[in-house]
């Protein structure tokens, strides 16, 4: 599968796979799994959101 961010949580690794401006869907990855930065601006605004509401389950997501 072709994901554009392999993102570390505390939980495991989340493969993030978006077309353009759409996010597509979220996986959770095999353990060991390296990360992966985002390819793109919108992948890293996933990303970023993701983290967020990891730190804090209030926080809302914009996308």
């Amino acid at each position: 599968m072709n994901y554009q961010a392999k993102l570390l949580v505390p939980f495991g690794v989340l493969g993030i796979r978006s077309e353009g401006v759409t996010l597509c869907g979220i996986d959770f990855l095999p353990p060991g799994t390296l990360t992966q930065r985002a390819s793109d601006a919108f992948g890293g605004q996933v990303c970023a959101q993701l983290l967020r509401y990891v730190n804090d389950c209030e926080e809302k997501f914009a996308f």
